[in-house]
């Protein structure tokens, strides 16, 4: 298995950090020059609690992926987006 750079790593920790600032998450994870982060969406009126996975490009600070689980997953609360 390949050793990032201790620079390389800085910067994508440094990214993790900008991008979190900026959308308000508090809790994610980095997988080398992804993050990932969960994030929930409550209920209104008739429609259930939904839960997304979401993963983030560090380089190009874009979101590349955002999949909708099949439960509701509690972790996504701390992210929730009213």
């Amino acid at each position: 298995m390949k050793k990032l750079s201790a620079k390389y790593t800085s910067e994508m920790e440094q990214a993790q950090l900008l991008y979190s600032e900026k959308y308000g998450i508090i809790e994610s994870m980095r997988i080398k020059n992804r993050m990932v982060y969960y994030t929930s969406y409550p209920s209104q009126g008739q429609d259930k609690k939904i839960t997304y996975k979401i993963t983030v490009d560090l380089e190009n600070l874009e979101e590349i992926e955002r999949t909708e689980l099949k439960r509701y997953y509690k972790k996504g609360e701390v992210n929730m987006c009213l």
